[in-house]
């Protein structure tokens, strides 16, 4: 089945460099028509940020909780988001270029037209999600886990799934046989429906108890 593009953020105007800092937020302030450089807002705790339209260039969110927090046409490039949460919160139109998420968590989250790239995204946890028009691509995403998910129009493209945790979502139609699914852990339901190639055929039958001489 071919896929639907993904949806690039939409920057139709000419964005400003902002002087407010980070850190000075308020909860439920927001950020539009930006770009934040060199910045960050980390150790925070059930914070909601709301951003349409922006740009971080090497801005860090580590340690955090955000909680229904909101983002909008924006572009992470060189960030750093390790170790942080985002409970109930939407990603529309977000591309994620060049970024370490480390051990971060996406719980109970809508997200839609969602692009990252060149990333190290190991240990990160996605649960509970609702997620339309992803794709990952050349991405580092070992040890990660994906719980209960309604998945919908999913791409993976030279992505590290090493030991990847994958239950109750559903993958029909998506095409692994680029990325890596060494020791990869599933069910019936996420699996069904995947295209491999002929050297990961072993791995999978292994998962589902079939011995390949």
């Amino acid at each position: 089945m071919k896929k639907k593009a993904i949806k690039k953020p939409i920057h139709n105007i000419e964005f400003e460099k902002t002087e407010k800092k980070l850190k000075e937020l308020q909860v439920d302030d927001r950020i539009e028509y930006s770009i934040i450089s060199n910045d960050e807002l980390n150790n925070v705790k059930n914070h909601r940020i709301i951003v349409d339209s922006a740009v971080f260039d090497k801005c860090t969110f580590n340690n955090s909780e955000f909680d229904r927090s909101e983002f909008m046409d924006v572009v992470f490039k060189n960030c750093e988001i390790t170790n942080s949460s985002f409970i109930n919160s939407s990603f529309i139109r977000c591309e994620f270029i060049k970024c370490k998420m480390i051990g971060s968590h996406f719980v109970k989250s809508f997200l839609i037209d969602i692009l990252i790239k060149d990333s190290i995204t190991d240990y990160i946890d996605v649960a509970d999600c609702k997620i339309k028009s992803l794709k990952i691509k050349d991405t580092s995403q070992k040890m990660a886990s994906w719980f209960d998910n309604k998945l919908d129009n999913i791409m993976f493209d030279n992505v590290d799934f090493e030991r990847l945790s994958l239950s109750n979502s559903p993958l029909k139609d998506v095409n692994l046989s680029n990325s890596n699914i060494d020791h990869l852990k599933t069910d019936l339901i996420s699996i069904k429906g995947i295209t491999i190639d002929k050297f990961q055929t072993v791995e999978i039958c292994n998962l589902l108890g079939v011995n390949v001489i």
